[in-house]
């Protein structure tokens, strides 16, 4: 298989991929359904010409809600003229970018989970009492007869951690 097929063969598994999440994104910017489906069909078309400008496959997302969210423009503007009623353009804008803030963060939350379940028990132990319980260090310390010193080392070592897994995680 020569590289051009194989290059071919991952866009349309992250197009494959990124159908549901595009659909939803698309959704949340056209009130009526009827357009959803013609919008995501022709972000299709326009990605898979586009391919070849996409410099990093870890900006696919991205650049795979840019394209969608100007074909929903174009939609929305072809809709207006045949005296359709659609929400103001800042107002689609605002609705858009909380969208797309909200997938990332569902992402990254994902992401902090999946890293949280890998650590071992002690780790994942004072990650929940230093953050969720927000309980004192000291107190944790006298608790399981460990240094202050010793438990601030432990958090910036897994919070090293974690944020590699999770960043491998998102890139994933």
């Amino acid at each position: 298989m020569s590289e051009s097929e194989e290059l071919d063969q991952k866009f349309i598994s992250l197009i494959t991929e990124h159908q549901a999440e595009l659909t939803g994104y698309i959704r949340s910017l056209i009130p009526k359904m009827d357009g959803v489906q013609d919008v995501m069909q022709e972000t299709n078309i326009i990605m898979w010409k586009k391919r070849h400008q996409l410099r990093e496959i870890s900006s696919f997302r991205a650049w795979a809600y840019k394209i969608a969210y100007f074909r929903t423009c174009t939609y929305i503007q072809k809709k207006k003229k045949g005296g359709t009623v659609f929400l103001e353009p800042d107002v689609l804008d605002q609705i858009a970018t909380e969208y797309e803030y909200r997938s990332e963060e569902k992402i990254e939350s994902e992401a902090l989970t999946h890293c949280l379940a890998k650590l071992e028990a002690a780790d994942r132990e004072l990650i929940t009492m230093h953050y969720e319980k927000h309980g004192g260090l000291k107190e944790y310390a006298e608790t399981i007869k460990c240094s202050i010193g010793r438990l601030k080392h432990a958090l910036i070592r897994i919070r090293g951690t974690l944020k590699i897994c999770i960043e491998r995680e998102i890139e994933a």
